[in-house]
């Protein structure tokens, strides 16, 4: 797919309007943007394009449901995840802090 078909595509969050909670049951995380819930995600980092805040979260088929362009830009407490979603690994970047709780 052309990257700029993918790029329409894409199901852009405003990072204002976005909570990050973590769902221990499911091992996953659950997003509540503008009072909507969207469940069972996981974040990922775009391939082979690169973007230190770009994260996209994908359901348990792996299937892109959102993307956050700017994952600085959320709130503190939606930034501060388990290591193993959120950790270093996935998701290092300058400006996004310490990534454990």
């Amino acid at each position: 797919m052309p990257l700029i078909d993918f790029l329409t595509k894409l199901n852009i969050l405003d990072s204002e309007k976005v909570k990050i909670l973590f769902e221990e049951r499911e091992n996953s995380l659950k997003l509540i943007v503008d009072g909507k819930l969207l469940s069972g995600l996981t974040p990922s980092k775009p391939f082979p394009i690169t973007s230190p805040n770009f994260v996209i979260f994908k359901d348990s088929y792996g299937v892109d449901i959102c993307v956050i362009e700017n994952y600085g830009e959320l709130d503190p407490e939606s930034r501060k995840k388990p290591s193993n979603h959120l950790g270093q690994d996935i998701l290092h970047t300058e400006n996004i802090g310490d990534w454990k709780d």
